[in-house]
């Protein structure tokens, strides 16, 4: 069922804040609040390494940050020696120390090139973009180039979302109280971070149909809420894969709301003086997931069923129904 933008206004005023930030690899950006040119090399090694646990990305980001406290000035004075001695014992689940060190070699010829990761990837832009997906691409093609790809960038010719990349972006160029910001590239360019979980809370929300999570999805996603928002599209992106992610956020909560969300178009008048129901999130409070897990199992928090919520709050098709419950997205 597709939502309105007052849903999604709500859900960005209530859940996009610094006190849900933990955990993420994006708390580690906090550490360069002045420098943009450390924060960019920061930025880029932590959304790169953003796969797999979140508790092991934090704790694998650590180790990294504490060997590299400035990353960009000590990436620019490495030798291939220093890397090979500094991560000999350098392990995270696909990625191996040479893999690294290759990674880090092609951000130093970057650098040595352009000058800075931004002046690297607005080389790619053009006036007429609509989307960074171009540039996006160049920027992947060029770190593959200068040594770096296998587990941490991935090629871009093979349709994938770049999610990692295209995560660096919105940290880099969004500014509010979670995104630190400091690129000069307009927000509408961005497009949505897409993995597995965004792409299930999306069907949810009826942003989009399609069942791969590839960039057409991803540009299809971007595109549902640029409707909402045309000059910031991505903003949604934090709230929204808050649920499942933040502890005290389950994923049930953001599909509740879904169900409980009105239609963006008004109802049809019948003669009859029309009262709009108040659209309200539900509290972020954990839920237990069993209790969601079928038709007709009692909420702990109301003691009211779900099918006889969905009856109440559902909108009434032409023949006075309920319509029917949307097909669940395959994980």
């Amino acid at each position: 069922m597709r939502k309105n933008k007052a849903f999604f206004d709500a859900l960005y005023n209530q859940y996009n804040r610094r006190g849900l930030l933990h955990p993420d690899p994006l708390e580690f950006l906090r550490q360069w609040p002045a420098d943009v040119r450390e924060r960019e090399v920061g930025a880029l090694l932590a959304a790169c390494f953003a796969y797999g646990n979140v508790q092991a990305i934090l704790k694998n980001l650590q180790k990294l940050f504490a060997i590299m406290p400035l990353p960009r000035t000590y990436i620019l004075a490495a030798t291939p020696q220093k890397l090979r001695r500094d991560f000999k014992h350098f392990k995270y689940r696909f990625t191996t120390a040479q893999e690294l060190a290759d990674f880090l070699l092609s951000i130093q010829k970057i650098l040595r090139r352009y000058g800075t990761l931004e002046t690297c990837f607005t080389s790619g832009l053009k006036d007429t973009d609509r989307t960074a997906c171009s540039a996006l691409k160049n920027f992947a093609a060029q770190l593959r180039q200068a040594g770096a790809g296998g587990s941490l960038v991935p090629d871009p010719q093979k349709g994938s979302a770049l999610k990692r990349l295209n995560l660096f972006l919105r940290w880099m160029v969004r500014q509010d109280e979670v995104d630190p910001g400091g690129w000069q590239v307009p927000p509408r360019l961005l497009i949505v971070p897409l993995d597995v979980h965004m792409h299930r809370c999306a069907r949810w929300l009826g942003l989009t149909k399609r069942n791969s999570a590839d960039m057409k999805t991803a540009l299809e996603i971007t595109r549902s809420l640029a409707r909402f928002c045309p000059q910031d599209p991505v903003k949604y992106d934090f709230c929204i894969t808050r649920f499942g992610i933040h502890p005290a956020l389950q994923e049930e909560t953001l599909s509740a709301n879904a169900s409980r969300a009105k239609q963006s178009h008004p109802p049809k008048q019948t003669g009859r003086r029309h009262v709009a129901k108040k659209q309200t999130l539900l509290h972020p409070k954990p839920v237990q997931r069993a209790a969601h897990k079928s038709r007709g199992t009692a909420n702990p928090q109301t003691g009211q069923t779900h099918a006889a919520k969905k009856r109440t709050l559902l909108p009434r098709t032409k023949a006075g129904t309920a319509p029917g419950k949307n097909p669940r997205s395959k994980r």
